[in-house]
């Protein structure tokens, strides 16, 4: 039985088939029933093996092909989310530049003072013409109705009147420069003239000059809380 078996093993590894390879197809023998089905698994096994191989090249295009339509599509939605990303990012430091803008607009200025509103407004109202103060200064008509508004009344295409008009602005802005001057003169004389072991609680001329309007306008608000807290007493 030993010289039947070595065949059998010479022609399994006759028939082993390298990578890459489709298997040859077995050559014909004689018409036996051991012949045929020895013919039928070989011919069994050789298309087991042809399709294991069309089965591992197919994944290996799937793979490939996905990899290449893979990196085209996330550029492609990368580059198509990033441009509104970066209009919306362009719009919201417009917006953020545009509230720090409108924030530091009046900075310095920008606190509550009724009382420094109505003075200016009350000084407003005596700048303007008025008959029965007596400082039209020129024939220029007048309202004489009772009515609140009337267009025909308040016009200003009276060329006399938009002189007058243009002479009090120019008047207005004189006396606003002028008492800002005066103000900062001061400021510089009471800054030249301060002693030297004075209580520092600014950090520049601006913050000074901030911190003196605060007090001016909430230093009898706050002096209850700013004694207890100096004294440690506060809640």
């Amino acid at each position: 039985m030993q010289p039947d078996c070595e065949p059998d093993t010479a022609t399994e590894a006759h028939n082993v088939v390298p990578a890459g390879e489709s298997p040859p197809l077995a050559p014909p023998e004689a018409n036996t029933p051991t012949a045929s089905a020895t013919r039928r698994n070989q011919r069994l096994r050789q298309l087991k093996q042809r399709m294991n191989q069309a089965r591992q090249l197919n994944q290996q295009a799937v793979q490939s092909e996905g990899q290449h339509l893979g990196s085209n599509g996330v550029a492609e939605s990368q580059r198509v989310t990033a441009v509104p990303e970066q209009a919306v990012d362009a719009v919201r430091r417009a917006e953020a530049q545009a509230a720090t803008a409108e924030r530091q607009r009046f900075h310095v200025n920008d606190y509550h003072n009724p009382q420094g509103q109505h003075r200016n407004y009350e000084r407003s109202l005596r700048s303007l013409p008025s008959a029965h103060r007596g400082n039209v200064g020129v024939d220029v008509p007048l309202s004489t109705t009772t009515t609140t508004y009337d267009p025909l009344e308040t016009a200003v295409d009276h060329p006399e009147r938009e002189r007058l008009g243009a002479q009090r602005l120019a008047n207005e802005l004189q006396r606003r420069i002028e008492k800002r001057q005066k103000r900062d003169r001061k400021r510089k004389e009471k800054e030249d003239n301060a002693p030297d072991d004075e209580d520092v609680g600014y950090i520049n001329k601006r913050n000074k000059h901030f911190n003196e309007k605060i007090k001016r306008n909430y230093e009898q608000h706050t002096a209850e809380i700013r004694q207890n807290l100096e004294r440690g007493t506060a809640l």
